[in-house]
């Protein structure tokens, strides 16, 4: 089942989200996240050789190539390997993941990042060190349950949801 559509939202407005958007929406019954992630990757890789002859694609000052394999990150992997002092276990602990929040964050942020819960400040994390450094196409996955409370939970870790999205630059 799918849909493309125009996008018009505005909850959280920002200077930093383009309210109005094209989206392709689509769902598959029995599949599981993975299979998306697997027919996603299909789909763009074909359709870039279809559109330009080749899986390279020149985008603005990068050379973006959307041959298949693009690599599968769950989100506090991708912050661990750009915050050098967070370690896999300290993603629990809510003081370590603020100390490093505020550390990149501006001043009219400070006080929103102090009432900030555990996954929202993941969230932030991943805004803050990762998301900008994404210029092949790489899935992230295993969002926090509190910024996806209505993606599926994950079966091995409760805390993390079975959802994935796709960066690329």
């Amino acid at each position: 089942v799918y849909e493309i559509n125009r996008n018009f939202r505005n909850e959280g407005v920002s200077t930093r989200h383009n309210p109005e958007f094209t989206m392709l929406e689509f769902y598959q019954a029995y599949a599981t996240y993975e299979d998306l992630m697997d027919l996603t990757e299909q789909m763009i890789s074909e359709a870039a050789v279809a559109v330009t002859g080749s899986s390279v694609v020149k985008y603005g000052e990068h050379t973006i190539d959307f041959k298949k394999g693009w690599p599968r990150i769950p989100m506090t992997e991708a912050i661990s390997a750009k915050v050098n002092d967070l370690t896999p276990g300290d993603f629990g602990n809510v003081e370590k993941l603020r100390a490093a929040a505020l550390r990149k964050a501006e001043e009219k942020d400070k006080a929103a990042i102090s009432t900030m819960n555990t996954g929202e400040l993941i969230g932030l994390l991943f805004e803050q060190y990762v998301e900008h450094t994404l210029i092949q196409p790489t899935f992230i996955s295993q969002f926090p349950v509190e910024t996806s409370p209505l993606a599926r939970r994950n079966d091995a870790n409760p805390a993390v949801t079975d959802r994935f999205e796709l960066f690329c630059a």
